[in-house]
């Protein structure tokens, strides 16, 4: 009997004396004890080993045979089967046919349970295209999974594999590992190419490269075929992308809707419908979005909204029925991945994932909803979807149906049948579906379906919808708090009295005054008036502001000239409030204090005060005091006054003009106010200014302005 020590099977397996000895302990492998110079020492049984390190002892003892000297392992002959003697090339083949027996082996161990004949067809394909272990392919040729089978039914019932057949399978009509190289880049190319177009230009490519391509195209076809079989995931990633290898390959996560209660969860999607309804913005029939809310516990369409298109006012107005409908606030909404469902309006930000961390906090926070949104281009994660699938039943009744896909389209839209089209334009007469009859076959159809036993159903078990969704309806939701928790906000600038808000102007009595950012919130479903909040704080309800008639006076009704005059009313009003602000100022603060200062720079309304250096200044007795005060006070007035006069011509004044008689009016003293002061500021940057600056005219002017004013 064969017998071996642990040294030497560490030698075999390229490990350590101590894990092998581990390994025996924990495979329980039978032993003799055998007398040596260092004591009794284990011998382990060949017959009775792993089939793994019995292939490793029968490949060093077979290779080694004629060299029994040198060989790690004693040189004694099996005990059933005699090693024949073979030559280096047999010697070669049954050393890589070992190698690839204990590979395979390992192969279909680490597959696990379940998964042995996947793991053992992916390693048969690879290695016969030649994908995995070149060298032994190269030696050993292509061979099926049955004949590697039969080697190890040899092995286990103690023969060897010297005496089987090596070249059996190793025939000239069987694909090398170029060719399947070669084969793979064309097939695998998105272009998908056709199996016959593949072998054409894998047979092109062959005889550029100049490898044997004499197969037939029903070799190639097998083979390309067996590979797609097997190795389906690759086949449909590279040809046909993502998204087909998530439908067709990838593994499905399945949910069980048992574990949650009616309303827990709203699954919102949007639906192009199958049918046209006449858009009465365009007047053109159109196929518009359908917005829908799904309890995903009962398969219930709680609430939805028609549109041309997926827009936040949609479905805001989908979500405010579904919970009005539901009775309830749904815990979760689980939403597309589209741009309107991630919009600020619910989000708070269309950029953050994070509620919290948003400026604003959205609609669903506000509602106290969490939010799920799913995975792009992965329908599988709204069920929603299933529930548009049968909804096509409704649409196919509907007399603009327009079809599900291109091949369900009705004759009427396709080319040639004009006598379709012809009998469909005389029953339509020129007449369209409106939103508002869209509405009703909606409605009358999903009343139908929330009546209808689902037998299919896993979950419902035969139940209908309304059976699971009525017993898990809320008390009830106030319609008017709900309407106010699902104002859209944002921020936005109160200038000259009013906010401007998606195209159009809101004004309020309280906002006159004010020039700061504010915090508005608005209704999507009625955009006549804004609220308008400062810090948290409520300031009023700003209404859109009416616009007027152009030429009211001349041309508008009695209604137009009324309305023209309440504006200008109002404009009036502001302006006594400024002016009077403004003078009141004038006459408390700023007036006092300019005189003040006058006094103190040496300066009376008519003058520089006359000193004489040579003496001490007088002291000013108390009336000098009083006339010169009251004498400042008919000088300012004076200035009060003349601007009204004097500035009154300035309009009907050209540019150059007009800058003279502001350049005299202030070198007299005049106070001129902040309209003509802009005037002079601009005017000093044209060209008219800069030819008469270069003469001094300007200076000339001041300076004879000032003589005339010191005379007077």
């Amino acid at each position: 009997m064969q017998a071996i020590t642990a040294k030497e099977i560490s030698g075999l397996l390229c490990v350590t004396v101590r894990a092998v000895n581990k390994r025996a302990q924990n495979e329980k492998w039978r032993y003799d004890l055998v007398s040596g110079r260092g004591g009794p020492a284990k011998h382990y049984r060949v017959d009775n080993l792993p089939e793994d390190i019995r292939l490793l002892y029968n490949k060093e003892r077979v290779c080694n045979l004629p060299e029994t000297s040198g060989s790690r392992l004693p040189a004694v002959a099996p005990e059933k089967t005699p090693v024949p003697a073979m030559t280096e090339k047999q010697k070669e083949i049954f050393s890589a046919k070992t190698d690839l027996l204990l590979q395979y082996n390992r192969t279909l161990a680490a597959a696990g349970h379940g998964n042995k004949a996947t793991a053992r067809e992916n390693f048969m394909l690879a290695y016969n295209g030649g994908l995995i272990f070149q060298q032994i392919y190269e030696i050993v040729g292509p061979v099926s999974w049955k004949t590697i089978e039969g080697w190890k039914r040899a092995v286990r019932s103690g023969g060897n594999l010297a005496d089987k057949r090596g070249k059996a399978h190793k025939g000239k009509t069987l694909i090398t590992a170029q060719q399947a190289t070669i084969i793979l880049q064309v097939a695998l190319h998105p272009n998908k190419l056709l199996i016959a177009e593949v072998i054409r230009e894998a047979k092109k490519r062959m005889a550029g490269l100049g490898i044997d391509n004499g197969h037939s195209p029903n070799t190639y076809r097998r083979w390309i075929e067996k590979f797609r079989t097997h190795n389906y995931d690759i086949w449909c990633f590279q040809r046909h992308g993502k998204k087909y290898w998530n439908d067709n390959c990838c593994y499905s996560i399945e949910r069980n809707p048992e574990l949650i209660n009616v309303g827990d969860v709203l699954v919102a999607d949007g639906h192009k419908l199958n049918f046209e309804i006449l858009n009465p913005w365009t007047g053109k029939p159109t196929r518009m979005q359908l917005i829908t809310f799904f309890d995903m516990r009962s398969n219930m369409p709680c609430g939805w909204e028609i549109a041309p298109s997926e827009n936040t006012a949609a479905i805001s107005t989908a979500l405010r029925r579904a919970i009005l409908m539901l009775g309830k606030i749904p815990r979760v909404v689980y939403l597309d991945n589209g741009k309107a469902f991630k919009a600020k309006y619910f989000k708070g930000t269309a950029l953050e994932t994070d509620l919290e961390q948003a400026g604003l906090s959205g609609i669903y926070s506000d509602l106290g909803i969490q939010t799920i949104f799913a995975w792009a281009y992965h329908g599988q994660s709204k069920t929603v979807e299933r529930f548009f699938g049968t909804m096509a039943e409704m649409e196919r009744h509907s007399d603009t149906y327009s079809g599900t896909s291109i091949a369900t389209k009705p004759p009427r839209m396709m080319r040639g049948e004009k006598l379709h089209r012809k009998v469909y334009e005389k029953i339509m007469d020129g007449k369209c579906m409106t939103i508002e009859m869209a509405h009703c076959m909606v409605a009358n159809w999903m009343d139908e379906y929330a009546r209808r036993p689902q037998e299919r159903s896993k979950y419902l078990k035969g139940w209908a919808p309304v059976d699971l969704f009525e017993p898990g309806r809320g008390e009830g939701v106030d319609p008017m708090a709900l309407t106010a928790l699902m104002w859209a906000r944002k921020d936005a600038l109160i200038r000259a009295s009013r906010i401007s808000h998606m195209g159009r102007f809101y004004y309020h009595n309280d906002l006159y005054g004010r020039h700061h950012k504010v915090e508005i919130r608005y209704d999507l479903q009625d955009p006549s008036y804004i609220a308008v909040y400062e810090d948290g704080e409520f300031i009023c309800i700003a209404y859109e502001q009416e616009k007027t008639h152009p030429a009211a006076k001349q041309l508008g009704t009695a209604e137009d000239v009324a309305q023209l005059e309440q504006q200008i009313a109002i404009k009036n009003h502001q302006y006594k409030l400024a002016s009077g602000l403004s003078k009141m100022l004038l006459e408390k603060e700023v007036l006092p204090a300019h005189r003040q200062q006058l006094l103190r720079e040496g300066v009376t309304p008519t003058g520089p005060l006359k000193i004489d250096r040579e003496t001490a200044p007088k002291q000013l007795t108390a009336a000098e005091e009083k006339r010169i005060e009251q004498e400042a006070a008919e000088y300012f007035e004076s200035q009060e006054k003349e601007p009204v006069n004097v500035f009154a011509d300035l309009d009907r004044m050209d540019e150059p003009d007009r800058y003279e008689q502001l350049v005299r009016l202030d070198a007299r003293g005049v106070m001129i106010p902040k309209q003509w002061m802009a005037f002079m500021r601009y005017f000093e940057q044209t060209p008219a200014y800069r030819s008469l600056e270069k003469n001094d005219y300007w200076e000339e002017v001041r300076k004879k302005e000032a003589v005339i004013a010191d005379a007077m």
